[in-house]
C-alpha cells in the first residue's frame, strides 16, 4: 500500500511517495493502536529529523514537518509546541 506522505522534506516541494507495512487513510500514516503510532512517530522524529536533517528545535523541524505548501502555521505550530514542552520542564 502506498501513503503519500505530506511535503515534508522535500526541498522542491513534491509530494514523498512512500511505501508503508500499515493502512493509510487519506493519504497518511494509520495504526491500530495510538501506542504503535507514537513509536513511530518518535522513530520518524529522531532518525529523520533530529539524526539525518540536524534539526533540533520546534522551530527548525515544524516548516519541514508541517510546511505552510499544505495549509500549516509552522511558526504557530512551533510556538505551541514550545509552550507545551516548557510547562513540562518546570
Amino acid at each position: 500500500m502506498v501513503c503519500y506522505h505530506s511535503r515534508a522534506g522535500r526541498p522542491d516541494g513534491a509530494l514523498n511517495f512512500v511505501k508503508f507495512p500499515y493502512a493509510c487513510t487519506d493519504g497518511y500514516r494509520a495504526y491500530a493502536t495510538s501506542a504503535v503510532g507514537a513509536a513511530d512517530w518518535y522513530t520518524l522524529l529522531r532518525t529523520l529529523y533530529l539524526d539525518t536533517w540536524h534539526l533540533r528545535t520546534p522551530a527548525a523541524i515544524l516548516p519541514r514537518y508541517a510546511p505552510p505548501g499544505d495549509g500549516n502555521d509552522p511558526a504557530t505550530y512551533a510556538a505551541s509546541v514550545t509552550q507545551l514542552a516548557d510547562g513540562w520542564t518546570r
